[in-house]
């Protein structure tokens, strides 16, 4: 007989949770759960119930289940230790546990209803085998069931990287209708449309954007530029001719979920702080806490997957936050920059600070006491070195015989680096190297690093550390060659593709040195530029080398956002640049509804951008 709704007893409650609490384990270890996720769904309930104990004891609440307090954990006492679990996902867990303390009528059968609809959560709880069958299946699974298809071409690429993983598709399939709902997707798809519209219109002020929360609008901001730079900035890693679908959908449907989750939570840790002081959300542990849970199982990020790894992608990604952490970058007012060093739009201190330089200083690094090297050349030694390191570049490699080399190998990087040690540094690098117990230190050159000329990354495995320097070929050999113009590099004019190479190579080389004695590395902090001009005289930290979008521009006149036509098949097709990296991404309208459509009834083209016409 189920228990009477308006019978609640707090003390009664928390001792049949004691007893109920392990029942639910023992009876989801049965159902051959993921270790995994039994584990969170642990820690999930465990954290519930304590919270919910502790903030629940006065005389009312004492005597009746308070449903709301679902919507309090969520906004105000969810544990760091759950950072990087979607919130929908908490939901769930908790949701779930709820419905079965009323099939153990620990709580009324009504309460499982009430619960859900103060949570605006409806998790499918019914047994009725054919319900979960019928189960509405989001986009990413419907492209996992297209990857099925037998004339597919993109079969094999993602089917063999879920098996070596050892996912089934009952498991894949799972795995997103725990994660995503129909309100997230439709979510996304909103984030997709204004991460569009920020590349392809001129970004107007955080005012624009955020008109109602004024002391939320450059917070707020932060997250949406944060989330928006990463998914243009880590698109090198991901986007490849040879897997076309492929990396698409990784960069617009994975991605895209990765970084909403990422932004949701940083956003989430910021307004529910006490107070405008950066120094518990911005802390280093947090973040790279934050970045590890959202990174674990996400599919595309597994190293069977990609050519890069989930360390580098967390290194990768909190170098970029720390770039984005004054507020209103982006704003077309462009205070911080100048002639005001600091924001006109508030009067509030808070907002008034050059936040970039202040929560790098103080919060951001969180390091130890540790030591650069203090290192400093003086224009006339730096100049006859990096000569010196020019011509012993041409005189040893087999395949760079001239300024604009057309062939590069990499070793020719690891000669750089053995000439940068001996006469920059003085050994310096190699001895540090040698500290560490086991080390590898990998060159790459990258055809798919289309917008950074270079990155350097630590990764710490079991049983060694990795240190990894990627240097973009594309962008050299885009460079130099049918576009006539200046290009700057680290603030130094450079003359053919080995200057250029070697500007890029130094400021790696800062990275790889800074990320040996202290851990951490950032280009925006006052140390690397010190070092940087001292070490090489390189007076900033961005390179002006060719790019596809300036080509496509330049020679065929065609930017993002325009109207084009090409022909494919003898058929000729009308639509608009959506992307252009190494090919253009063309949206055409598909009037015959295909199965190739995407949910908003366009056919996607990756073409040669000379194969496009531009039309009026």
């Amino acid at each position: 007989m189920f228990m009477d709704k308006s019978i609640f007893n707090l003390k009664t409650f928390i001792e049949k949770c004691k007893t109920t609490f392990p029942k639910y384990i023992s009876s989801l270890k049965k159902t051959n759960i993921p270790a995994q996720e039994l584990n969170l769904t642990k820690k999930v309930i465990l954290l519930y119930l304590k919270e919910y104990f502790k903030h629940n004891s006065s005389k009312f609440k004492r005597t009746r289940f308070n449903i709301d307090f679902i919507n309090i954990f969520l906004s105000n006492l969810a544990s760091p230790e759950l950072l990087g679990v979607s919130s929908l996902k908490i939901q769930s867990i908790i949701a779930y546990f709820i419905n079965y303390l009323t099939l153990q009528n620990v709580l009324h059968k009504s309460i499982t209803k009430e619960f859900l609809k103060s949570s605006n959560f409806n998790p499918r709880i019914s047994t009725d085998k054919k319900s979960k069958e019928t189960f509405s299946i989001n986009k990413l699974s419907k492209f996992y069931k297209s990857c099925l298809d037998s004339k597919s071409s993109i079969k094999n690429s993602f089917i063999i990287t879920l098996e070596q993983m050892g996912v089934s598709k009952k498991e894949y399939d799972e795995y997103l209708r725990n994660n995503l709902n129909q309100s997230d997707t439709n979510f996304l798809d909103e984030l997709q449309k204004d991460a569009i519209k920020k590349f392809n219109k001129e970004i107007q002020s955080p005012l624009y954007y955020f008109p109602d929360e004024r002391e939320y609008i450059l917070k707020n901001w932060f997250c949406y530029e944060f989330t928006t730079n990463l998914f243009g900035m880590l698109e090198d890693y991901f986007f490849d001719d040879g897997i076309l679908n492929t990396s698409d959908i990784i960069l617009i449907e994975n991605y895209i979920k990765f970084c909403f989750f990422l932004s949701n939570r940083i956003t989430r840790t910021i307004i529910t702080n006490n107070s405008p002081s950066p120094t518990t959300f911005f802390s280093k542990n947090l973040i790279l806490k934050e970045l590890e849970n959202c990174l674990t199982g996400n599919l595309f990020l597994q190293e069977n997957s990609v050519n890069t790894s989930k360390t580098e992608i967390e290194h990768v990604v909190y170098s970029s936050l720390k770039e984005m952490i004054k507020f209103c970058h982006g704003c077309s007012n462009h205070c911080l920059i100048s002639p005001y060093n600091k924001c006109t739009m508030f009067e509030d201190p808070f907002y008034a600070l050059d936040l970039l330089e202040e929560i790098t200083s103080n919060y951001m690094l969180d390091k130890k006491e540790t030591h650069l090297p203090e290192i400093n050349y003086s224009q006339k030694e730096i100049l006859a070195k990096t000569n010196k390191i020019y011509m012993n570049l041409l005189n040893y490699s087999e395949r760079i015989s001239e300024g604009n080399f057309t062939k590069i190998s990499v070793e020719d990087l690891r000669f750089l680096f053995e000439q940068y040690n001996k006469d920059f540094f003085s050994g310096l690098l190699e001895d540090l190297l040698n500290k560490e117990q086991k080390y590898k230190l990998i060159f790459r050159l990258s055809s798919r690093m289309t917008k950074s000329g270079g990155s350097t990354s630590k990764i710490i495995k079991k049983d060694q550390t990795i240190y990894k320097i990627n240097i973009s070929s594309y962008l050299l050999f885009q460079s130099f060659s049918d576009i006539k113009r200046t290009i700057k590099i680290n603030g130094i004019i450079c003359k053919d593709r080995i200057e250029a190479l070697q500007r890029i190579f130094e400021h790696e080389l800062i990275h790889l040195l800074e990320l040996l004695i202290e851990g951490d590395s950032s280009c925006s902090s006052d140390s690397f530029k010190i070092l940087a001009k001292q070490i090489f005289l390189h007076t900033g930290n961005k390179h002006e080398l060719i790019t596809q979008e300036e080509r496509a521009f330049l020679k065929f006149s065609i930017k993002v956002g325009d109207k084009v036509s090409f022909e494919y098949n003898t058929k000729k097709y009308i639509g608009i640049v959506d992307r252009i990296t190494k090919r253009a991404t063309v949206l055409v309208k598909d009037k015959n509804n295909s199965k190739n459509t995407n949910e908003k009834g366009f056919l996607k083209f990756y073409t040669p951008i000379s194969m496009l016409n531009k039309e009026e």
